[in-house]
């Protein structure tokens, strides 16, 4: 696998043994052949949704010690999410899901770990859709 773009869900996915697919989160994230890149929406959202600090803590040290790379979102990049909003605002996204088709567009990364079946419908400003091999493995 190339780069691929690491959605909330496997974040949560990882940091949860009970979850359902922390196995698939876990081994999607222990072995890339790429980068994994997130944004800081989808790093707030999950800190947010995990509720325990010790979890927290455990996913930001993961990122300071470079296991996923952050690239940076600045103004015009508010604009891009604001058009992702305008475009799919009828799917109700959020923050950190159109953050992160904006990192597709910036890095060109075509693979998303992510098991929210939005992404199959999302495409990015060029009109790609977005490879999803964890939704595939989902059934």
């Amino acid at each position: 696998m190339a780069d691929a773009l690491v959605d909330t869900g496997v974040f949560l996915a990882l940091l949860s043994r009970t979850d359902r697919w922390h196995g698939a989160a876990t081994k999607a994230l222990r072995a890339p052949s790429g980068r994994l890149l997130t944004s800081w929406a989808v790093l707030t959202e999950t800190v947010h949704m995990i509720g325990r600090p010790e979890a927290s803590i455990a996913l930001l040290e993961h990122v300071a010690q470079g296991a996923v790379d952050l690239p940076h979102l600045g103004v015009t990049e508010a604009e891009a999410i604001a058009w992702y909003f305008r475009k799919y605002g009828d799917l109700k996204p959020d923050l950190a899901d159109l953050s992160l088709l904006v990192l597709s567009d910036l890095t060109r990364t075509t693979t998303i770990l992510t098991f929210d079946s939005d992404f199959l419908i999302y495409r990015t400003r060029s009109g790609r859709a977005l490879s999803c091999p964890l939704l595939a493995k989902r059934g």
